[in-house]
Protein backbone atom coordinates (compact mmCIF):
# COMPACT_ATOMS: atom_id res chain seq x y z
CA UNK A 1 0.00 0.00 0.00
CA UNK A 2 2.80 2.39 0.51
CA UNK A 3 3.69 1.48 -2.91
CA UNK A 4 -0.17 2.77 -3.71
CA UNK A 5 -0.48 -0.82 -5.63
CA UNK A 6 -4.50 -1.31 -6.00
CA UNK A 7 -4.17 -4.74 -3.80
CA UNK A 8 -7.42 -6.42 -5.53
CA UNK A 9 -7.15 -10.08 -3.02
CA UNK A 10 -4.09 -12.44 -1.50
CA UNK A 11 -4.01 -15.73 -2.96
CA UNK A 12 -2.16 -18.49 -0.21
CA UNK A 13 0.48 -20.47 -1.73
CA UNK A 14 1.46 -23.85 -0.76
CA UNK A 15 4.73 -24.87 -0.94
CA UNK A 16 4.63 -28.19 0.67
CA UNK A 17 2.05 -30.35 1.05
CA UNK A 18 -0.64 -29.87 3.28
CA UNK A 19 -4.06 -30.88 4.34
CA UNK A 20 -7.03 -28.19 4.61
CA UNK A 21 -7.26 -28.64 8.19
CA UNK A 22 -3.39 -27.27 8.48
CA UNK A 23 -3.85 -24.29 6.19
CA UNK A 24 -7.05 -22.93 8.24
CA UNK A 25 -4.77 -23.71 11.38
CA UNK A 26 -1.59 -22.14 9.15
CA UNK A 27 -3.38 -18.99 7.55
CA UNK A 28 -7.11 -18.21 9.12
CA UNK A 29 -8.20 -16.30 6.00
CA UNK A 30 -10.98 -14.69 8.19
CA UNK A 31 -7.64 -13.26 10.24
CA UNK A 32 -5.74 -12.80 6.95
CA UNK A 33 -8.62 -10.39 6.13
CA UNK A 34 -9.09 -8.71 9.35
CA UNK A 35 -5.73 -7.49 9.55
CA UNK A 36 -5.14 -6.73 6.22
CA UNK A 37 -8.70 -5.92 4.88
CA UNK A 38 -8.24 -7.61 2.51
CA UNK A 39 -9.92 -10.22 0.23
CA UNK A 40 -8.81 -14.14 0.48
CA UNK A 41 -9.19 -15.37 -3.19
CA UNK A 42 -7.80 -18.68 -2.09
CA UNK A 43 -5.53 -21.40 -1.49
CA UNK A 44 -3.35 -22.53 -4.22
CA UNK A 45 -2.54 -26.33 -3.75
CA UNK A 46 0.80 -27.42 -2.96
CA UNK A 47 2.13 -28.73 -6.80
CA UNK A 48 4.81 -30.86 -7.22
CA UNK A 49 5.46 -29.60 -10.99
CA UNK A 50 4.84 -26.25 -10.97
CA UNK A 51 5.42 -26.14 -14.58
CA UNK A 52 2.24 -27.92 -15.25
CA UNK A 53 1.01 -25.34 -16.56
CA UNK A 54 -2.53 -27.34 -17.06
CA UNK A 55 -3.02 -28.11 -13.56
CA UNK A 56 -2.49 -24.67 -12.50
CA UNK A 57 -5.16 -23.39 -14.55
CA UNK A 58 -7.42 -25.77 -13.16
CA UNK A 59 -6.34 -24.94 -9.75
CA UNK A 60 -6.32 -21.18 -10.16
CA UNK A 61 -9.53 -21.60 -11.94
CA UNK A 62 -10.99 -22.33 -8.24
CA UNK A 63 -10.01 -19.03 -7.31
CA UNK A 64 -13.13 -16.60 -6.34
CA UNK A 65 -12.25 -13.54 -8.56
CA UNK A 66 -16.17 -12.41 -7.93
CA UNK A 67 -16.65 -8.82 -7.59
CA UNK A 68 -13.48 -7.40 -9.56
Amino acid sequence: RSSRVDLKGIVLNCVQPRTSEEINQLAPIRLIESLTNVKVLGTLPHLSDPMDYSKLVQVGSNLDVSGW
